[in-house]
């Protein structure tokens, strides 16, 4: 009789060597990495003891993940301040596009993002959008992306005059770190969502294909506890 652990780790390693040898690109999706900001360990539990160790182990998750010839989208808020993209964009694997954030200065927000946009590129971003991007995946789903979810997510009410028009398309968002996976038709793909995993193509539809309307993340249960806390805290 054959073991099934056995017949697993063979697939496992059948899989690693597939990728390993993988010439043809694949597309990814990641959000909200937050390089050099020492607040988000805190704020969404991650397991570091200062941003360096942070930065570094995201640094190496990303080119152990994407290869030289692959495409990343990131979501936005790549970065606390403009340190990291001109430091941290050149060490990354993939042909780099930014759809940016709020803590982005090339986003529709700040006054001077045109302006910047140009900087940004030369440090290593391949395309810069200031606010929203529409995808055709392969599987022929047109998505659209915006670091910003729609108005109705119910946690974060800022920047609603930047909040993208819900016309019933699929969203691909980044800035609620984790407070779910999918929601509807949204679908946060932010580093914190995932527990520190870049998304690929495939796994994407697959998260858009499940039939639960709602999926909870990791983290889902930690901010639900710290917005009790919170509510305790102002009643009393």
């Amino acid at each position: 009789m054959v073991d099934l652990r056995f017949l697993k780790g063979l697939h496992m390693i059948i899989k690693l060597i597939k990728e390993y040898f993988r010439k043809e690109p694949k597309v990814f999706f990641t959000s909200d990495t937050h390089f050099y900001h020492a607040r988000v360990i805190d704020y969404c539990n991650r397991p570091f003891k200062d941003v360096y160790k942070m930065n570094e182990h995201m640094i190496k998750v990303w080119n152990k993940t994407v290869k030289p010839f692959d495409i990343v989208y990131h979501l936005g808020d790549f970065s606390m301040g403009k340190k990291a993209h001109k430091e941290v964009v050149p060490r990354l694997n993939g042909t780099k596009i930014l759809i940016s954030g709020n803590h982005c200065p090339t986003h529709v927000s700040h006054k001077n993002h045109l302006k910047i946009q140009q900087k940004y590129i030369d440090y290593g971003w391949a395309e810069i959008y200031p606010h929203t991007k529409e995808l055709i995946l392969k599987n022929g789903l047109k998505v659209l992306m915006s670091h910003l979810p729609y108005a109705k997510e119910g946690f974060d009410q800022r920047y609603l005059n930047f909040r993208p028009e819900d016309k019933g398309q699929v969203l691909l968002h980044g800035h609620l770190h984790g407070r779910y996976i999918k929601d509807g038709n949204q679908i946060d793909l932010g580093w914190d969502a995932h527990n520190g995993k870049i998304l690929n193509e495939d796994e994407l539809i697959a998260i858009i294909n499940d039939k639960r309307i709602n999926i909870k993340s990791h983290l889902t249960d930690f901010f639900n506890e710290e917005r009790s806390k919170v509510s305790e805290e102002s009643a009393d």
